[in-house]
């Protein structure tokens, strides 16, 4: 992950790191958009954004104790979720009744060393936000109930260990002492953290996957999100990034991230 900004503090460069995705998003206490505004919301976005999907909303999550828990309640989360995509299919905004999310994304095919670093999607998610608090000046006074800041990366691993039973080597995770003549090769695993700093939690996937190129990738996914009283969108989102790069040094070994660097 590429990391450098003085707005958030001086931090070492990941130029060959595996970034696939990185989401920013914000969900409102109470439904903002009806569905004529969600359509009307596309049209304002749709020189940059222009490719459309309608897909189902989003659900609510928080954690509750040990358990994430969902809100399914249609009358704050409206009915359909519109994705905005743009034509080279690196940018999309998700626009929902209570939500909106912004993604840089980084398809298969594209190779690594894109990824256009925190500062420049930071940029173009406020422009958006920005173009749609300029249609529905509502948007400014909706209480915001959580943000949510995302990273992905998708590693081709057998670029760097011949088995999952060596993940060790490459990330400070221990598999499973299973004997098989081959190694593993499939992982399923997601973590929840409460995170007090952030006013919120953190959820932590790790998954194999097949990626569009044929090859066998480790799909990682961080999230945290939350809220603080008198904290302003920015500063949570600037303090979120710092301590994404954080666990990001901390989940890889130094050698790869050596290898990135």
């Amino acid at each position: 992950m590429v990391r450098s900004s003085s707005r958030v503090g001086k931090v070492k460069n990941f130029p060959k790191a595996p970034v696939s995705e990185v989401i920013f998003g914000v969900t409102f206490s109470e439904k903002w958009l009806s569905i004529e505004d969600q359509f009307d919301a596309q049209r304002a976005l749709s020189d940059a954004y222009p490719r459309v999907e309608i897909l189902p909303p989003i659900a609510d999550e928080w954690m509750d104790g040990f358990q994430l828990t969902q809100d399914l309640n249609p009358d704050r989360m409206g009915v359909v979720l519109v994705r905005l995509r743009s034509n080279d299919g690196n940018w999309m905004c998700q626009i929902q009744a209570n939500k909106f999310y912004f993604n840089w994304i980084r398809p298969d095919l594209e190779p690594v060393g894109s990824y256009p670093g925190y500062e420049a999607i930071y940029r173009r998610f406020c422009e958006a936000f920005q173009a749609l608090s300029q249609r529905f000046p509502k948007i400014t006074s909706n209480p915001v109930k959580y943000y949510d800041l995302g990273y992905h990366d998708r590693l081709e691993w057998q670029d760097y260990i011949d088995s999952l039973s060596d993940a060790h080597k490459i990330m400070r995770f221990n598999p499973p002492e299973i004997e098989t003549p081959e190694g593993l090769n499939n992982s399923f695993s997601r973590y929840t953290y409460s995170y007090g700093p952030l006013g919120g939690y953190g959820v932590f996937a790790m998954n194999t996957a097949t990626a569009a190129t044929g090859k066998q990738v480790l799909q990682l996914e961080s999230t945290l999100r939350g809220i603080l009283p008198n904290q302003s969108r920015e500063d949570w989102f600037n303090a979120a990034h710092m301590i994404q790069y954080d666990h990001f040094e901390r989940i890889f070994t130094p050698e790869v991230l050596k290898r990135w660097s």
